[in-house]
């Protein structure tokens, strides 16, 4: 069985790199593992990835030994210990409006007798049955100690829990989502108005007194020494897609206005 070095490292209080990856494409999923990214999330929330992909991404990630979590916006337990079982080693619980959503991602993704996720031999995460040579009850307290849980609030209910989800034992980190809680606010999802700053600063603030892994989004690797000097102990990457966008669209731009000079 192959440790989560992204859990170990949360632990230990260091810094991770966690990866967004939006197209359905193993190559990539491997990429962000080998450029250095200690967590590749691959987004269901919002992306088409069928079964398979979200299996053939996950196992891209996983051999070289770093870690693949599935974000999602489900919250039924039978569906996300599914998903466990596919392989992944752990949930990025999204849109989730307080304390009982994120005890409910907790039953989903960690076995009994601190959750209810079921047990399978057969499946990926298993290793098939051979479990490294653990027994069942060696393997189920491994898959616990090895699965990360973070939960995305998004709404002001959500936020007004945030604190009581962080104490929560099995809770590696809790994220806030600034557009959808914009949105929810009935902002047009605009994250720069001073009410957004407000709760996202104040909540930053009550969260990290608590131990929160706190996470912020890095637009360029020069912000990184900057986010880690403010508090940051996850960093967002951009995603795939946000790579690409980035890059591609001013070519763009100045091919549309040289053929407009030579029209």
């Amino acid at each position: 069985m192959i440790e989560n070095i992204a859990k170990k490292k949360i632990r230990e209080g260091q810094p991770v790199l966690l990866a967004g990856l939006t197209i359905a494409d193993p190559n990539i999923a491997e990429m962000f593992a080998l450029c250095g990214a200690d967590i590749v999330m691959i987004d269901n929330e919002h992306m088409t990835f069928d079964d398979t992909r979200l299996v053939d991404c996950c196992r891209a990630v996983t051999m070289h030994g770093k870690t693949c979590l599935l974000r999602t916006s489900v919250k039924d337990p039978e569906i996300l210990g599914r998903y466990m079982q596919f392989g992944f080693q752990g949930i990025v619980a999204t849109v989730c409006h307080g304390l009982e959503d994120a005890k409910r991602v907790i039953s989903a993704v960690k076995y009994p007798p601190v959750g209810k996720k079921g047990l399978s031999n057969e499946c990926r995460a298993s290793e098939f049955g051979i479990r490294g040579g653990m027994n069942t009850a060696e393997y189920m307290q491994w898959s616990n100690d090895n699965s990360i849980v973070i939960i995305t609030v998004e709404s002001l209910d959500g936020v007004q829990d945030a604190e009581a989800i962080c104490r929560l034992p099995d809770v590696d980190m809790v994220h806030i989502g600034p557009v959808d809680l914009s949105a929810s606010m009935g902002l047009g999802g605009e994250t720069r108005l001073p009410e957004i700053r407000d709760i996202l600063s104040e909540t930053n603030r009550s969260l990290a007194a608590l131990g929160n892994y706190n996470a912020y989004f890095a637009e360029c690797a020069e912000d990184v020494p900057r986010l880690l000097d403010k508090g940051a102990k996850c960093i967002f990457l951009p995603t795939d897609i946000h790579i690409l966008r980035d890059f591609l669209v001013p070519f763009g731009k100045i091919m549309a206005e040289e053929q407009s000079k030579h029209a």
